[in-house]
């Protein structure tokens, strides 16, 4: 899933700074609830993390996390 397109692009984005859902979504063309449904693997493992605030989201990434499991395939 990390080697995904879409998914790395994601990530890519949030790899520096969080980012708001709306943002998110804005750039890649999809609803708030897609981007949660493609993030919710990596949620669910902890690559990813979010914030709420009421209708306000905010995503991040663990890029420690995900560098030592890319490590692992290459």
């Amino acid at each position: 899933l990390i080697f995904d397109a879409e998914i790395s692009e994601i990530l890519a984005e949030m790899e520096n700074e969080s980012k708001h859902c709306s943002i998110l979504s804005a750039k890649f063309g999809i609803t708030p609830k897609d981007l949660d449904t493609k993030l919710s693997y990596l949620l669910k493992h902890n690559f990813v993390s979010h914030s709420c605030n009421g209708d306000d989201v905010t995503y991040s990434v663990d890029s420690k996390k995900l560098a030592e499991i890319i490590q692992k395939f290459f």
